[in-house]
């Protein structure tokens, strides 16, 4: 639509900036930061800046202005092929309320996502991006479901089966259990971390639980995800989490050390 319009008004595209699947009401966007810095770097060249509409540019009220004054102030002219962008009074009245109505369908429709995630857990569903060592699948019936997803799956119900045993005396030795699996994700630095291995232990969605945000006012549920360990593992293991006792850690947890 931007490029029909440029083609339309004989400009030249120079370059396009991208904010895929974020929202307009985050301010700190990456496309509209390499806008701004690109703006700030090219004053003297006069940009004009096309948004396929008001609400891609910005959807809160607060974070339009903000933007809106740093166009200006950087020398470049805003224009859209959905609206104008005015200069008087008139203009800005318009172009506000366009502002503050987009805001608005992004506040509302937070609150009705928002309504149906409650549903959803109410009924014993995880309605948020699957946790580690499960996907998403769709079940007549039943919408999305959480499912085990190997290999991983098989390897955090180990580690959490381990742990509570005793196999692994320490959170440290889970975490080096999780490194030595080549197919369990790592950070940037190739890494397993210790906060990544006390999230998976403390995690009771793993015992087949709806732990909803605590700010939700919703009680802890069964879900209908089938559960990686049982409830009894995992009280196991936060007993030991909560635990003063102190063990030495051992370096060596391979297959040649069984009774470790």
């Amino acid at each position: 639509y931007c490029r029909q319009y440029a083609d339309y008004k004989g400009y030249c595209v120079h370059k396009v900036f991208k904010d895929s699947g974020i929202s307009g009401g985050q301010a700190d966007r990456k496309g509209v930061v390499s806008l701004l810095k690109f703006l700030k770097e090219n004053k003297e060249k006069r940009y004009v800046c096309l948004v396929d509409d008001v609400s891609r540019l910005a959807r809160d009220i607060r974070i339009h202005l903000d933007l809106r004054e740093a166009i200006d102030s950087f020398g470049a002219i805003l224009e859209s092929p959905a609206m104008t962008f005015g200069v008087d009074a008139d203009g800005r009245y318009f172009e506000n309320m366009q502002a503050l109505s987009a805001m608005h369908h992004r506040e509302k429709n937070a609150e009705q996502t928002k309504k149906r995630q409650q549903g959803r857990i109410i009924n014993g569903y995880w309605p948020f991006p699957a946790i580690l060592g499960y996907e998403h699948q769709r079940i007549e019936g039943h919408g999305k479901v959480m499912v085990p997803k190997e290999p991983l799956a098989s390897i955090i119900r180990e580690a959490l089966q381990s742990y509570a045993s005793g196999v692994f005396e320490t959170q440290a030795q889970v975490t080096q259990f999780f490194q030595s699996q080549p197919e369990f994700p790592k950070n940037r630095y190739g890494k397993v971390t210790h906060e990544a291995t006390n999230r998976i232990l403390r995690k009771i969605t793993y015992a087949g639980y709806i732990d909803p945000p605590k700010h939700w006012g919703i009680e802890l549920r069964k879900g209908k995800h089938e559960g990686l360990i049982s409830l009894e593992t995992y009280e196991r293991n936060q007993e030991r989490l909560n635990g003063k006792s102190k063990t030495i850690v051992q370096s060596n947890i391979a297959d040649q050390f069984p009774l470790r």
